[in-house]
């Protein structure tokens, strides 16, 4: 916490709450290339859901039976690498940790 004397107990409610650019996580993990893509999809996603129950309506995509969020993954990176410059987070920071890095689509 930033103390000044303008403020001399702090300013919390102005403090930026989190890691810069963690919305970008997943694009990270993918972009190593560690895991198989379907491991990758168990560790993010599956893997969760069940632990979390329950399992009948999560963790799959079973229809009238399920429910999910979907995302699109380029698993070929077909779409190219790209620089994670700040422009392209939504947080309320000038600077992010994954500025050098290329990330694949």
């Amino acid at each position: 916490m930033c103390i000044l004397d303008e403020f001399p107990v702090g300013k919390s409610r102005h403090i930026s709450n989190g890691l810069p650019g963690i919305e970008r996580r997943m694009s990270l993990a993918f972009s190593a290339r560690k895991l198989e893509l379907t491991r990758f999809v168990e560790v993010i996603s599956t893997n969760t859901a069940k632990a979390l129950r329950p399992i009948r309506t999560k963790g799959g995509i079973l229809l009238r039976v399920s429910e999910a969020d979907l995302v699109v993954w380029y698993p070929g990176g077909r779409l190219g690498e790209f620089p994670l410059t700040n422009d392209l987070l939504h947080h309320g920071v000038d600077h992010t940790p994954y500025g050098d890095r290329m990330f694949r689509k």
